[in-house]
């Protein structure tokens, strides 16, 4: 449980500091959460150097594509 805090708590901050979820707005915002997609905002934040955003793509790496497509429903990091 604390790892998923730790992601939630990342997730909120680099969306506040992010309009509508920067380099992972697909995944954050748009909420296409396929690995894919996933590797796709992994490999923009590596060619722009988001060090925050890459390592919130490492870490929804170690999710099933269920848990994160659960993680975008709840949706609790979004300012609404």
């Amino acid at each position: 449980m604390d790892k998923y805090i730790s992601l939630l708590d990342l997730v909120k901050y680099y969306y506040q500091t992010n309009c509508a979820g920067g380099n992972l707005h697909v995944l954050l915002d748009d909420g296409n959460t396929e690995y894919s997609t996933l590797q796709f905002c992994l490999d923009t934040c590596e060619d722009k150097n988001d060090l925050l955003g890459a390592l919130i793509c490492e870490m929804l790496y170690s999710l099933p594509e269920k848990a994160i497509q659960e993680f975008y429903q709840m949706g609790e990091y979004r300012l609404d």
